[in-house]
């Protein structure tokens, strides 16, 4: 059982923050639809949130909640590691320490 909301919305392939606030917003207005100008409010709100997060994406190639270099943690391991096809299977290796580690 998962018990992180956000890997939970990570099983549905929603990577970024603004992706789980534009979901968030949009179940919001779907709940609310009943009433017709709350749907355009909820909707209007998410989208310019949306922006925003997406916005300061385009403008610095960061996210706002990436760690302090600035990177994810996968950009991070990406770097640090080299993959090749070797004997029938897949080995990974560090580049720093050349160390081969478990796929």
């Amino acid at each position: 059982m998962v018990n992180n909301p956000y890997e939970i919305l990570m099983h549905l392939n929603i990577d970024s923050v603004s992706g789980m606030l534009l979901l968030i917003f949009f179940i919001l207005s779907i709940i609310t639809s009943q009433i017709r100008n709350s749907l355009k409010i909820y909707l209007r709100l998410g989208l310019i949130i949306w922006l925003v997060f997406f916005g300061y994406k385009i403008i610095t190639g960061n996210n706002l909640f990436n760690d302090a270099t600035g990177q994810t943690q996968r950009e991070l391991d990406g770097a640090l590691y080299e993959s090749a096809y070797i004997d029938g299977k897949w080995m990974k290796w560090h580049k720093v320490t050349g160390k081969i580690v478990s796929n």
